[in-house]
C-alpha cells in the first residue's frame, strides 16, 4: 500500500506495509490479529446459526410442516443452504452470493419466501456488514451497521434507513 502523501502530522509513511517501512510492523501485526479475531467470531456465529437451523429443521420434520432442507446453486455462482419452501429460501439458511451488483458476500439468518426476514447478518466487501432485524429483504428493526471503522450505526432501522 502506498503512503498517504503530504500530512501535517509527520505520519506520511503510516500507510506503507512493514516491508517498505519497518516502523509499521507492530500496527500491521495488530491489524492481522484483528482480522483473525473477526474471522473466528464469524465462524463461531455460523456454527451457532447452523446448529439452530438443524434444530428447527428437525422440529419441522417432526411436525410434518412440509418444509424441506436443501442446497440451491444459482447460475450467477451463488449457493443457498438451508430451509426451502416451494424452492425458495424459507427458515434458517445461508446464502453465499455469486456475481451481484450489491457486492454482497453472504447472508446468514432467517428467510421468508426468498427474502431476509427476522434476525440475520449480511456481509459485503470491504468489511461492511449489518447484523440485526430484517423485514421484506430490508434492514428493519434494531441492528448494527458497520460501514467502516469510524461509521458504525447502532440502533433502529426502517426500510434500509437509519432512524436513531
Amino acid at each position: 500500500m502506498d503512503g498517504i502523501g503530504f500530512t501535517t502530522t509527520a505520519a506520511r509513511d503510516d500507510g506503507y506495509c512493514p516491508v517498505c517501512n519497518t516502523k509499521n510492523y507492530d500496527r500491521w501485526m495488530l491489524r492481522i490479529e484483528a482480522d483473525k479475531e473477526r474471522k473466528r467470531r464469524e465462524d463461531e456465529e455460523t456454527g451457532v446459526i447452523e446448529s439452530e437451523r438443524r434444530e428447527v429443521a428437525e422440529r419441522d420434520r417432526q411436525d410434518n410442516c412440509g418444509k424441506d432442507d436443501g442446497t440451491v446453486k444459482y447460475s450467477d455462482g451463488g449457493v443457498y443452504v438451508g430451509g426451502l419452501k416451494d424452492g425458495m429460501p424459507h427458515g434458517l439458511g445461508r446464502m453465499e452470493y455469486g456475481d451481484n451488483d450489491d457486492n454482497a458476500i453472504y447472508y446468514n439468518g432467517r428467510w421468508v419466501d426468498g427474502r431476509h426476514q427476522g434476525k440475520g447478518k449480511k456481509v459485503w466487501w470491504d468489511d461492511i456488514w449489518y447484523e440485526g432485524e430484517w423485514k421484506a429483504g430490508m434492514m428493519h428493526g434494531n441492528g448494527k451497521h458497520h460501514v467502516n471503522d469510524v461509521d458504525i450505526l447502532n440502533g433502529r432501522f426502517e426500510e434500509d434507513e437509519f432512524c436513531d
